[in-house]
């Protein structure tokens, strides 16, 4: 007869932990897609960010490219 209680006490234990695993494992789980959105967007906004960077030096390429053409343009006058 004990041994049937001490079976059906672990029984119970085995399952409230199962329980409490699951929602750990949930919580993990919703962390870890906060997680990957936030990457995610952080990925997003570097691009953002390249695009108005590769301009500049594109921009800075000409305004140097100008400079240059006054500098041999004074030079020829």
């Amino acid at each position: 007869m004990q041994e049937a209680i001490n079976a059906e006490e672990k029984a119970k234990k085995a399952i409230t932990d199962a329980a409490m695993m699951a929602q750990e494992l949930k919580k993990e789980q919703d962390t870890s897609a906060h997680l990957e959105r936030g990457r995610k967007n952080l990925e997003g906004g570097k691009k953002q960010l390249q695009k108005p960077e590769s301009r500049v030096r594109e921009l800075e390429g000409v305004r140097k490219y100008e400079r240059r053409v006054k500098e041999l343009t004074y030079q020829t006058e």
